[in-house]
């Protein structure tokens, strides 16, 4: 455990309590940003041993004061400046093409925040200096099964980060594809290690290709020259069997479809690796044939089907490449094509309202969608796995039954504060985040779930839920998951099922069993953790993050309301909302990643060096911090 911390970040030790203050006050929404007369300047250099000015550059200015941030860019000498500012926290990020992002404050580069910049009205801060790194470049031709380039193919990298005691891998936002060339160039990356994946665009779904025979040929050249036997009236042989149908597979350099054998390329800041050179793969497919009924095991034309990938050889995930989607036909058949080998499970969904003769295109949903969770009409189900190695599998028969239903009460912990209007709200169920990424969080917010409006008297039932785990909020019309109603400060406390809080740990769904019982409790009183963190002489430290984490094991969960960070300002202060009440492990820490907030390698190394606090129902407590070193 020890070591594990070592290779991640070093807890600074000894955090002492200075003080604590419990107070309980509602928070109110903000109204329209100020402005005031405080300046923010300064100037973007590249991070080399004689900085240049970086002109140019996009300089993005953030504050929970302002409802849009402000962007501006440098000049010629690289400077920036930010006026009419009004007092409070803001940070600042400067990016570019082929640079890596700086964040102000950041001690690596390309990782954010940074440093909150606290300032109070009418200070002039002028001396902003942000340091931009040229990001690193990893660049090779791609080739196909006969050698010539590749035009247009998709390549995908991802990060792999070995800190924490455990390996995580970062999809990075792109969209680089190869040239007329089969050239790729990714730029402006990170220094650290990158998995270089090859997709064919659309190969999944392109029409069925077949590797020609040695016999085929053979035939075709007998035909090709049998003019004369034509003339002399004898008959052809037969063609021989077709070959197998094929699809270009994902493929991983250095050349493997596995991407548990990838090999990993290492870049540096400002370093161009070239020659990563690989070739596309042709792997064989196969039709997944069946049939769907309902639950008197009549055929049912229309249904919903979808097959999905159900192993990953490693943290890296195809999802577009192993994801087929289908509708029943009539008497209810079906059939996938351009399938690869592996393990998959094959799920139908309908609704019961979907009768004969309603096929067509009506009411389809992709596959991305029926893996988030289904919709509202999705209230038939049936699953089965299936091993796919080349060969068809047919004769499948999924026969739907009846969801499950998950169902029970909205309350408030304030019964004398004027009740909110529950029938604006909804409540939602969604498959919980696959990755700890900001992109993969927010992609679990928009993908949707399943919802269900609620009642005047605030009880619900969300019907037709399939098997599978999911994260539970509550939301209103038009605004994302757990965020709070306009003009309302009412927000989501807790979701009590058997003494588990299943806003923050996956809720589970098992075949034939409902689930009662639910209590969602919202409160306008949301707690509140604030303090300031100095150093031995008294002065600030907004070097160090603050990270707060339940105590109890089972929240450590990704997206877990229980496990939160704060980036202190410049002048040491940090603020945390919303931690629902329990007792918490409290810590600074030298660095931190967004991935590694939610590894419990890496909490349970942490846990090991913080203190503990506990926050009751609407409490505002005050817990200052001072740092044992680096006074």
């Amino acid at each position: 455990m020890r070591r594990a911390l070592g290779a991640a970040l070093a807890i600074v030790a000894c955090c002492l309590v200075v003080g604590a203050l419990a107070q309980t006050q509602t928070v109110r929404d903000k109204t329209e940003a100020p402005t005031g007369t405080a300046v923010i300047a300064g100037t973007v250099v590249t991070d080399e041993a004689s900085p240049r000015p970086v002109r140019r550059a996009s300089v993005t200015l953030s504050s929970g004061e302002l409802r849009f941030p402000q962007v501006t860019m440098t000049d010629d000498a690289g400077r920036f400046v930010f006026g009419n500012l009004a007092a409070g926290n803001y940070t600042i990020v400067a990016t570019k093409p082929s640079y890596v992002p700086a964040y102000y404050g950041a001690k690596r580069a390309g990782h954010g925040p940074g440093v909150p910049i606290a300032i109070l009205d009418g200070q002039q801060l002028t001396d902003i200096t942000l340091r931009m790194l040229k990001g690193g470049v990893i660049t090779g031709i791609v080739r196909g099964q006969n050698g010539q380039p590749a035009q247009g193919v998709g390549v995908q990298l991802f990060q792999v980060d070995n800190s924490g005691g455990s390996s995580h891998t970062t999809r990075v936002p792109s969209n680089t594809a190869t040239d007329d060339r089969g050239v790729y160039r990714a730029f402006g990356l990170l220094p650290g290690q990158y998995i270089v994946q090859v997709t064919p665009l659309g190969s999944q779904f392109a029409f069925e290709a077949r590797l020609m025979t040695p016999a085929e040929v053979r035939w075709a050249d007998q035909v090709s020259t049998s003019g004369a036997a034509a003339i002399s009236g004898s008959t052809p042989a037969p063609p021989p069997a077709a070959g197998a149908t094929v699809a270009y597979a994902p493929v991983y350099y250095p050349g493997t479809t596995d991407s548990a054998s990838a090999a990993t390329v290492t870049v540096q800041g400002a370093e161009e690796r070239s020659s990563v050179d690989f070739s596309l793969m042709f792997v064989q497919t196969a039709h997944v044939i069946g049939t769907v009924v309902d639950p008197d095991g009549r055929p049912l034309p229309g249904a919903q089907i979808s097959l999905a990938a159900t192993q990953e050889s490693s943290a890296v995930t195809t999802a577009i490449a192993n994801a087929f989607g289908a509708r029943s036909g009539a008497e209810g058949r079906f059939s996938i094509a351009n399938v690869t080998p592996g393990e998959y499970r094959l799920s139908a969904r309908a609704s019961p309202n979907l009768g004969a003769g309603r096929g067509g295109d009506a009411g389809y949903m992709t596959a991305a969608r029926l893996l988030a969770g289904g919709s509202n009409t999705a209230t038939w189900w049936a699953s089965a796995d299936v091993a796919v190695d080349g060969r068809d599998v047919s004769d499948v028969v999924l026969r739907l039954q009846p969801g499950m239903t998950v169902s029970g009460k909205i309350d408030v912990d304030d019964p004398s504060a004027p009740a909110p209007d529950v029938t604006k709200m909804r409540v939602s169920l969604m498959a919980p985040p696959s990755g700890a990424s900001q992109l993969e969080l927010a992609m679990s917010m928009l993908m949707g779930g399943i919802q269900a409006s609620i009642a005047a008297d605030g009880t619900f039932a969300i019907k037709g839920v399939t098997p599978n785990k999911y994260r539970l909020s509550v939301s209103g019309l038009g605004i994302l998951p757990g965020l709070s109603l306009p003009g309302s400060t009412w927000t989501l406390k807790s979701a009590m099922l058997n003494g588990r809080d299943v806003a923050d740990a996956p809720l589970e769904v098992k075949p034939n069993e409902d689930v009662p019982g639910l209590v969602v409790m919202l409160t306008d009183r949301p707690t509140e953790l604030s303090g300031t963190v100095v150093d031995r002489a008294g002065r600030p430290a907004p070097g160090f993050p603050i990270v707060v984490f339940s105590t109890d094991r089972a929240y450590w969960t990704i997206g877990s309301r229980r496990i939160q960070q704060a980036r202190p300002s410049s002048d040491g202060k940090y603020t945390l909302t919303g931690l629902p009440a329990g007792e918490y492990y409290v810590c600074a820490v030298t660095d931190l990643d967004q991935a590694q907030l939610y590894d419990p390698v890496f909490l349970e190394a942490l846990a090991a060096g913080s203190f503990k606090i506990t926050l009751t129902d609407g409490e505002r407590k005050t817990q200052d911090l001072k740092l044992a070193g680096g006074g």
